[in-house]
């Protein structure tokens, strides 16, 4: 089982990535993902689910403290 210090793959760092930056889930997902075969309920599920995963929502939630940290730093 993952955990929030799991290393992120290079797909996992860019989903997370584009997520703390504001971006919709299931857009990153779409991007980031080979969804040609996928519905649009099938990818918007997984895209919630990668996101709940420990070891991304981690990454999504320290880039995000840092957005914010230099937002207020400004």
């Amino acid at each position: 089982m993952a955990t929030p210090e799991t290393p992120l793959s290079e797909k996992d760092a860019a989903f997370a990535q584009a997520v703390a930056g504001g971006a919709s889930l299931s857009d990153v997902y779409r991007v980031s993902r080979d969804c040609s075969r996928m519905a649009t309920s099938t990818i918007n599920a997984n895209a919630k689910k990668l996101a709940k995963k420990p070891h991304v929502n981690a990454r999504i939630d320290k880039l995000r403290r840092e957005s914010r940290s230099l937002v207020f730093r400004l």
